[in-house]
């Protein structure tokens, strides 16, 4: 399993500033993830560097969080492995610690891909004030099948090796009025 990264980046007049708080490890989520729900055929790849977040917490098949630190709030990123009908999907999507509001002020990117091909979910965080059932129901993030995620893994397909990378922005209006996004990737 590749480490991806988050980084929160400040673009002030749409130019690269220093760097808020740099590469934030995504660790193994994907195959730990696979380990916890689909025992039979995942790999058992180790969890490194996550936090668990006291807020999002499922006690059937226990989903991974990690907590990142951008523009001085605090986003989880969420993901578990569940059953979408009769298929099993991974799914993974972001929630700002904060209220509803709030949460509108800042967009975020997930990434997953291999083998020349890639997905790519765009949204806007959800608060943690929102289950993540509720997220999960609406399928408010990125879904990859399957069959999709053992491609993106190469090799022989049995055994779930993936990337994610993402990045979080904040869009800033200047006096004129003109948008200029703030990015943590």
């Amino acid at each position: 399993m590749d480490v991806g990264s988050v980084e929160c980046v400040s673009l002030p007049d749409a130019a690269p500033t220093d760097v808020d708080d740099a590469a934030l490890g995504l660790g193994t989520l994907l195959a730990a993830a696979a380990s916890r729900a689909y025992p039979k055929g995942s790999s058992s790849g180790g969890v490194h560097e996550l936090l668990e977040c006291p807020v999002c917490t499922n006690s059937m098949f226990p989903p991974i969080h990690q907590v990142f630190h951008c523009f001085g709030q605090y986003f989880c990123l969420h993901f578990e492995a569940f059953q979408l009908g009769m298929a099993p999907v991974y799914m993974a999507f972001l929630r700002f610690m904060g209220d509803e509001n709030e949460a509108k002020n800042y967009s975020y990117s997930l990434e997953v891909g291999a083998n020349g091909r890639k997905m790519i979910w765009e949204g806007t965080p959800r608060s943690v004030r929102d289950s993540h059932r509720k997220v999960r129901d609406s399928h408010d993030g990125l879904i990859i099948q399957r069959n999709m995620a053992l491609f993106f893994s190469g090799g022989d397909r049995k055994e779930l090796k993936l990337r994610i990378t993402g990045r979080i922005w904040k869009e800033q209006q200047t006096p004129d009025g003109a948008c200029i996004p703030n990015l943590c990737s």
